[in-house]
């Protein structure tokens, strides 16, 4: 499909209107191949075979680890879908003005709903302290460089493209409901799974509230743009902003 032809079926969708999976810009099946095969490599087996090289490698740091994380799947994510990025930037193009409203949009359903959760965890029994967020305050402080860049650039191009095109944007053609409720709950485990393993307490679990409504933004803002790239902006406005909170 031509590029004028998606820019005037865009014209006819309300700004709020779910885009149908049939008008949807598709990765192609060698990019959707690898999406769905790199997704539990990123989440359970790289980190685990990382922290191995700790062995051998005793003065790695936390940060190394990660740097190196990143970028093993920014490199392969870069080589397996390139043309996908392109495709989908060329989509914002298209509509660049709502592509940059809805990264603003996106972050005020954040501010929303994360008020939301911290009104839950008030109310509940126990409190946890956000493990993730100390371990980048950490890396942070140890080397800045490296943790802007993994955190500002790497993170958002990865996650984005597992996450959103590889699994949101695949259940969607099934069921929309699901791809929602799946997505939110793998992105927010894929931030606290580790933790529970070390420390082998389920309560950590309630730190998965904490990443729901970055989540449910950002699959929103795909399912309303049709392009990775806004989301990508939004996720590197997240990230961006919480460093400097932090």
């Amino acid at each position: 499909m031509g590029r004028s032809s998606d820019s005037r079926g865009s014209g006819r969708r309300g700004l709020l209107t779910s885009i149908p999976p049939a008008l949807c810009l598709q990765p192609r099946k060698g990019e959707r191949i690898f999406l769905w095969i790199y997704l539990p490599v990123h989440v359970f087996l790289l980190p685990f075979a990382l922290s191995l090289l700790q062995l051998p490698f005793p003065n790695l740091t936390e940060t190394d680890i990660n740097a190196l994380y990143y970028a093993v799947g920014l490199m392969l994510c870069l080589v397996f879908t390139w043309n996908f990025l392109r495709r989908s930037f060329d989509r914002f193009l298209d509509n660049w003005k709502t592509g940059l409203f809805m990264v603003f949009f996106g972050y005020c359903i954040i501010l929303a709903l994360s008020y939301l959760v911290n009104v839950i965890k008030v109310l509940l029994p126990d409190s946890f302290v956000n493990l993730n967020n100390e371990m980048v305050l950490d890396m942070a402080e140890e080397e800045t460089a490296k943790t802007y860049g993994i955190a500002i650039l790497a993170a958002p191009i990865v996650e984005e493209l597992i996450f959103r095109v590889g699994m949101f944007g695949q259940l969607k053609r099934k069921n929309i409901v699901l791809a929602y409720i799946a997505t939110l709950l793998f992105f927010a485990f894929y931030h606290v799974w580790q933790f529970i393993l070390v420390y082998r307490d389920l309560r950590y679990l309630v730190i998965m509230l904490d990443y729901l409504p970055a989540g449910y933004a950002l699959c929103r803002v795909y399912d309303q743009t049709d392009s990775i790239w806004p989301g990508i902006f939004l996720h590197m406005t997240i990230n961006t902003i919480a460093l400097l909170a932090i």
